[in-house]
């Protein structure tokens, strides 16, 4: 391991023994759920996690309190917007109708 490693996984455990004790139970657990995932699942996950971190600090932050305003419905309400996102999920898109010609100006006859 180089030095580097050495000192980011140091700086890893120092953040660690920072967290309040609610928040490391939570990752503890978040990071079981994760290890219990098969592997193409923690893949795709590793992916999206690549790309969050990427986006700029207010989508982030938008992102977040998305994340925490669906946390706090309750299980019902979730439960509704699950199934009318699959539903609208499931919609096809209207047919394209070409739009008709524009009308050309009248000019009456003199």
């Amino acid at each position: 391991m180089t030095p580097e490693e050495r000192e980011k996984i140091r700086e890893r455990f120092r953040e660690w023994k920072n967290l309040p004790p609610e928040e490391r139970e939570m990752l503890k657990r978040n990071f079981r759920r994760f290890k219990g995932l098969p592997p193409h699942e923690r893949e795709i996950l590793k992916e999206k996690f690549k790309k969050f971190r990427q986006l700029p600090p207010e989508e982030k932050k938008r992102i977040i309190e998305n994340f925490k305003r669906w946390k706090r419905l309750p299980p019902e309400e979730r439960q509704e917007f699950k199934k009318m996102y699959r539903q609208w999920k499931d919609l096809r898109p209207a047919p394209h109708f070409p739009q008709p010609p524009a009308p050309r100006p009248y000019h009456p006859k003199r």
